[in-house]
């Protein structure tokens, strides 16, 4: 027999269930060893939405888990507990905002970014503190998150698809952005945002906002360069983008 410790998380990156496991012997008792490492492997990375699960059976593959249980049907498994914890994590990200976004209204690359960098810009100098890890750098069109350019660079003009599209359930962006504490700033600075019909009826407008003399964008960029768009530069300059949206 043998016995699985399993961990289980949701990871809308992968619009599904992830999970890890570790398999031993029923009689071998360096699971428990192991068992300890992984919890204080997600302790030091700040993993907290997981489940846990201990489980025997007479095979040591997933396929004989399913088969004990359906519950654990339709699970991503990974073979590498860093995979694991690098799609789990509960910090926000750019991507958890473009998704956001994307779940929302049907946008293509360019309108998607730029509302990121506003949100971003906006959470930053209303609340004094980043939305998450600032990589914005000074492209020819703007602002530019290096983590989404790296992501939807070759979409060109395609509509961004959201990954959860169930409209009849919280989608799992949504879940982390609440428990983050910070969805309803989040909310309140989109809504506030989109009431210029502007930002989602004139594609160029958002373009145009960000090229004025004085904004953060104007103040860093020399062609070529993507000279880095820093917090201090968005909490000098943003105010002017932030008074041409009202």
């Amino acid at each position: 027999m043998y016995k699985h410790f399993i961990i289980i998380s949701d990871s809308y990156q992968k619009g599904s269930r992830i999970g890890y496991k570790e398999t031993e012997i029923s009689t071998d008792r360096s699971l428990l060893h192991k068992i300890l490492e992984i919890k204080d492997n997600l302790k030091e990375n700040d993993i907290a939405s997981y489940s846990t699960h201990l489980i025997e059976t007479d095979k040591p593959s997933w396929k004989s888990i399913i088969d004990s249980d359906p519950f654990f049907k339709d699970i991503l498994t990974l073979d590498d507990i860093d995979e694991f914890i690098e799609y789990s994590k509960d910090r926000i990200t750019s991507k958890d905002i473009a998704e956001y976004v994307s779940e929302r209204f049907s946008l293509t690359t360019l309108p998607t970014m730029k509302i990121v960098y506003y949100i971003y810009s906006d959470f930053l100098t209303t609340y004094k503190k980043p939305l998450f890890k600032n990589n914005f750098v000074a492209f020819k069109y703007g602002p530019v998150d290096k983590e989404l350019w790296k992501e939807y660079r070759y979409m060109d003009e395609k509509k961004i698809v959201p990954v959860f599209k169930n409209k009849d359930s919280i989608s799992p962006v949504i879940s982390k952005l609440i428990k983050s504490g910070e969805y309803g700033h989040i909310k309140h600075i989109f809504d506030s945002l989109i009431k210029n019909e502007k930002v989602l009826g004139d594609p160029f407008f958002l373009k145009e906002l960000t090229h004025r003399d004085g904004t953060p964008w104007s103040n860093v960029y020399e062609p070529g360069k993507n000279n880095a768009i820093t917090d201090d530069i968005i909490i000098k300059y943003h105010p002017l983008e932030k008074e041409s949206l009202s």
